[in-house]
């Protein structure tokens, strides 16, 4: 009976909606439209009425199946019988039907029927209360058509209704006491950034979460907020950004998943700005890159902070910004390094776990092999880096010309191209232009030679992490050991004798991998891997 009622009021009130509609699109005098108003506010009223109330029993039908689940997981262990599961997919099919003519209503100009404020305001939450209600249950949230329906609904009171304080408040309290509702909201918020270009409630939700105070005691706050500003900052990291000269403040805050959260949502946002500036005009270039420079020293900061959780997600918001698919900043490559290295003397296994990851990457991706091979062996580099300065040197008298333009390097462009000015004449390298790549070449190699030493450097401290007794640590280790050795790093061969003993360990880490086993592995690489292109007789002599 109440699936045929359901479908009854949702169909007459979507009837009634589309005649209105109709209505007052054809008829552009208002004069005409005065004696329908009366009728079509009553049956307005009547229809929605219906819906509120269906909307009720159909939530308290959908806490009675999620309690009498409950009862059951703890007597027999198996709460999804079949008929809990096929009558909760009755209701939800009566609520999305529902939701649906809720759509045609909203979609109206209900200015034109509900002329006072308040009036309008009580009209519209008979649907969004109930609905916000029916989202408190975590299973309702997994199922996608509905959470759609509900978030558009939401998001037409906002834009079209005037809606937004109360939403905001609804939003807020879901931040509270609800863990499993910071992805729907932020979701919600995201499409009305989006779909509807109404970012004011964002605004103002990441306002009141500033400016709010937590309690020690409290638990589920922080962390529904957390999560509900990771995700909105992956969603809509530009509205985010317009905020975060407030939201900084969190990072004062004695609450460690807050400052994690923040920490991570800057990665996010930096990651999102330095695509958003790939794609810009160079004015528009500028402005992000100034942003981007903010938030990059906020990470920075943040390998100093006092909780290790912190610091390891500011590690890992740098392995982000790496690992991106776009051309990223020299510069912060080489600060990154020297960040790294000082982070490999962490007290915190976790910390130097994730920084050995970093320093990987950043070695995998290290920018000075745009002129020479890959490789980082440092005498070579050295000597690069001399005979640049000695031709430098028989120019010293351009130098000051060209000061100012090397300084606003921010990245290494230099191709192969700018070898060739080595072998020019003197009297060739009298040209201005021929100068200021020189000098860009000396930094470039300057720069080279002090990213090599610190590898040196990381190399020395990660050689004694081998001895750690953290597996996953030890295991971090031996892979980044390696790959030094790839790049022909001198340190590398003492650290490789270095990992002889671990034959002799035993244990395994949190997946199960052994220590023996993957040191087995790891000399198999360095020993008898060989190019694919060589044929078995020559891999045979390579060996």
């Amino acid at each position: 009976f109440q699936t045929q009622l359901t479908y009854l009021v949702a169909s007459s009130l979507k009837s009634c909606s589309s005649d209105i509609k109709a209505n007052i699109e054809s008829n552009t005098d208002y004069n005409e439209l005065i004696d329908l108003i009366p009728r079509w506010k009553v049956n307005l009223e009547a229809y929605s009425y219906l819906v509120h109330v269906l909307l009720f029993f159909q939530q308290e039908s959908i806490h009675t199946i999620m309690s009498h689940s409950t009862l059951n997981r703890k007597s027999k262990g198996d709460s999804n019988t079949p008929t809990n599961v096929e009558l909760f997919r009755k209701v939800i099919n009566q609520v999305e039907s529902l939701c649906e003519s809720i759509i045609n209503v909203l979609d109206l100009d209900l200015k034109v029927i509900l002329q006072t404020t308040p009036e309008k305001d009580l009209f519209v939450t008979l649907f969004t209360r109930p609905l916000h209600s029916l989202m408190d249950v975590e299973a309702t949230v997994r199922i996608g058509s509905l959470k759609m329906l509900i978030q558009r609904i939401i998001c037409l009171s906002v834009k079209n209704h005037g809606q937004s304080m109360n939403i905001q408040t609804s939003i807020m309290s879901d931040l509270t006491y609800f863990l499993h509702l910071s992805n729907f909201n932020a979701e919600l918020l995201s499409l009305l950034n989006t779909d509807f270009q109404f970012t004011q409630l964002t605004e103002d939700v990441l306002k009141e979460i500033s400016n709010r105070v937590f309690s020690s005691k409290d638990t589920t706050g922080p962390k529904a907020i957390s999560a509900f500003l990771v995700k909105l900052s992956e969603l809509s990291p530009l509205v985010m950004l317009r905020q975060m000269s407030q939201l900084i403040t969190l990072l004062n805050s004695s609450i460690i998943t807050l400052r994690s959260a923040l920490v991570e949502s800057c990665g996010n946002i930096v990651a999102k700005l330095i695509f958003y500036a790939s794609d810009n005009s160079s004015q528009r270039q500028d402005i992000t890159q100034q942003q981007i420079d903010t938030l990059i020293e906020l990470l920075e900061e943040r390998f100093c902070d006092s909780n290790p959780f912190v610091r390891t997600k500011a590690v890992q918001g740098c392995l982000k910004l790496i690992n991106l698919n776009v051309k990223f900043n020299s510069r912060y490559k080489i600060r990154f390094t020297k960040l790294a290295v000082r982070s490999l003397s962490d007290k915190s296994s976790l910390v130097r776990r994730n920084t050995i990851k970093l320093l990987s990457q950043l070695l995998l991706k290290h920018p000075f092999a745009g002129i020479h091979d890959d490789q980082l062996k440092l005498g070579k580099w050295l000597a690069y880096s001399t005979s640049v300065k000695k031709k430098l040197a028989e120019n010293n008298n351009n130098g000051s010309m060209v000061e100012e333009e090397t300084a606003r390097e921010s990245s290494y462009d230099i191709n192969e191209s700018a070898i060739d000015i080595m072998n020019n004449s003197q009297s060739e390298l009298n040209n201005p232009t021929a100068v200021i790549k020189l000098k860009l070449m000396e930094k470039y190699y300057a720069d080279a030679v002090d990213f090599i030493k610190d590898m040196h450097r990381a190399i020395h401290l990660v050689s004694v992490l081998l001895f750690s007794k953290n597996r996953n640590e030890v295991l971090e280790a031996m892979d980044f050991i390696i790959l030094t050795d790839a790049f022909n790093l001198e340190p590398s061969e003492k650290a490789i004798k270095k990992m002889l003993h671990l034959v002799w360990i035993k244990g395994t880490n949190d997946e199960g991998t052994s220590i023996a086993s993957h040191l087995i592995s790891c000399y198999k690489q360095l020993f008898f891997s060989v190019p694919e292109n060589l044929t078995p007789v020559a891999a045979s002599k390579y060996i």
